[in-house]
């Protein structure tokens, strides 16, 4: 869960960089950390691992990455039927 917390708050702090989000999450601390986006992302967390049992916690943990992976493997069929990728590049980059 520790895991999804950092990068949970790392994907809100690009997106108020990128204006998907409000401008003021990208305060930053001394050190460069999103202070802000660390709070608001730290709070609830804390509240419900604080109610909930650790097992139940990670069925949640695992419905939820099972749920992102799904949402991005669908977005991916969804792109490839509207822009089929019709030229494969000769050389990969790298």
């Amino acid at each position: 869960m520790v895991v999804l917390v950092l990068g949970q708050t790392r994907v809100l702090f690009a997106m108020s960089r990128d204006r998907l989000m409000p401008r003021s999450l990208t305060k930053t601390g001394p050190h460069g950390t999103p202070v802000r986006v660390t709070l608001i992302v730290g709070a609830p967390v804390a509240v419900t691992a604080s109610v909930f049992p650790i097992d139940k916690l990670e069925e949640m943990v695992n419905i939820g990455t099972l749920f992102a992976f799904v949402l991005v493997s669908a977005s991916v069929m969804c792109r490839c039927r509207r822009r089929p990728i019709t030229t494969w590049p000769t050389t990969w980059p790298g």
